[in-house]
């Protein structure tokens, strides 16, 4: 995925918002048995730009299924189990290089944390793919008036996998994508017959002007 962290924080001149994106070097390190056998973790981790290897960012996802249940003595098919992201946790280490002019001494950390979430719902055996942008609003702790904004982009995630594989089960796209991609095919087809009648009359034009250039025929 791609993420972005947007962040307020304040200055001597008022507030400013600190950006700050997932890098594509972060490394990322997780549990198949996260607190207990209902839920799974990953945390994706990466060095703050301006500051010593001892400090870090990172963001960690807690997913949880849902409990089976019995439906006339016999258990559903485990297709039609989901799992979620029940929280979503962020850490980030205001550098200098970020959070320029700060009214804090550069160093401070920004935590926030949102629970009881329930989003990307995903079948079980199945991953979960969005490439649209997906926006998530933490509290962060530094700020208790004050909310993080966290952008996310070209998604693709699962967890719960019975496979034993590096590949992605069949995708479940959100949907957003499907909106976009219904706009996109009109928006094509009509360009097409656009550029079909601009041909047809090229050629008509090409062929009236032959027409003239021959001049008429004596009977």
């Amino acid at each position: 995925m791609a993420a972005s962290f947007v962040i307020p924080y304040k200055t001597d001149l008022g507030e400013r918002n600190a950006t700050v994106v997932l890098p594509n070097n972060a490394t990322s390190n997780g549990s198949c048995t996260y607190l207990d056998d209902k839920h799974q973790g990953i945390t994706i981790k990466w060095p703050a730009d301006d500051a010593s290897s001892d400090h870090f960012n990172f963001i960690t996802f807690t997913f949880e299924r849902n409990q089976s249940h019995m439906v006339d003595n016999v258990h559903e098919d485990v297709a039609k189990a989901q799992y979620f992201v029940s929280n979503l946790k962020m850490h980030i280490f205001a550098d200098s290089l970020h959070f320029p002019n700060s009214s804090k001494t550069p160093g401070f950390e920004v935590d926030g944390n949102l629970d009881d979430l329930l989003f990307y719902p995903t079948n079980i055996n199945s991953s979960y793919r969005c490439n649209s942008e997906y926006d998530v609003r933490i509290k962060v702790g530094v700020f208790a008036d004050q909310t993080a904004l966290v952008r996310f982009t070209h998604v693709q995630m699962e967890a719960f996998r019975s496979l034993e594989n590096d590949k992605f089960n069949v995708a479940s796209d959100c949907s957003a994508d499907d909106i976009l991609t219904s706009d996109i095919v009109p928006i094509a087809v009509g360009c097409a017959l656009a550029a079909l009648v601009v041909v047809v009359l090229i050629a008509y034009l090409i062929g009236r002007r032959r027409a003239r250039q021959r001049g008429y025929q004596s009977v």
